[in-house]
């Protein structure tokens, strides 16, 4: 079957040509098959970037939370072992959640960007927060690295898929 207007061949059952938009006699459905298509497919993140950067952010994380701990456990043991042993220990697992969470929404950044990127910032809050007052570099990299992922999630461009 062919368009009476531009002659482009048509499918039988469309009820306009794809081609000009001219309407085709005889047809039983109601829609173009391309709008039916595009309604059913997702929408979704296309950077790899985030996956990148947030699980390499993650994955320095964790070193940096055993030094984090271990570093305030030495100097907070001047004062006494108690109080170094507690805060080493709120560092380390602070910091060791927050790399966890960097990981695993790194990971889902592609089915779900923008709940991915808000994780990935909670995740910078975490790992930064705790690193800064630790002095902790390698932390303070892996914040800023876990920070450019939830950004950049924000920021892409859609892929419909």
């Amino acid at each position: 079957m062919f368009c009476k207007k531009c002659g482009k061949e048509v499918q039988e059952g469309w009820s306009v040509c794809p081609n000009c938009g001219e309407a085709v006699p005889n047809s039983k459905v109601t829609e173009k098959p391309e709008t039916i298509k595009k309604s059913e497919e997702k929408v979704r993140g296309t950077s790899n970037a985030p996956i990148i950067l947030g699980i390499t952010g993650g994955a320095l994380g964790l070193p940096s939370a055993l030094c984090s701990s271990m570093c305030s456990g030495m100097v907070g043991a001047m004062d006494s072992a108690e109080s170094a042993n507690e805060l080493g220990s709120f560092y380390l697992v602070g910091m060791l959640i927050g790399s966890v969470i960097a990981i695993v929404f790194a990971c889902y950044s592609r089915k779900a960007p923008k709940t991915a990127g808000i994780m990935l910032i909670v995740a910078t809050i975490m790992i930064g927060g705790l690193s800064v007052f630790s002095f902790n570099l390698l932390g303070i990299i892996s914040a800023i690295l876990t920070l450019i992922a939830g950004i950049i999630c924000f920021l892409q461009k859609k892929n419909i898929k």
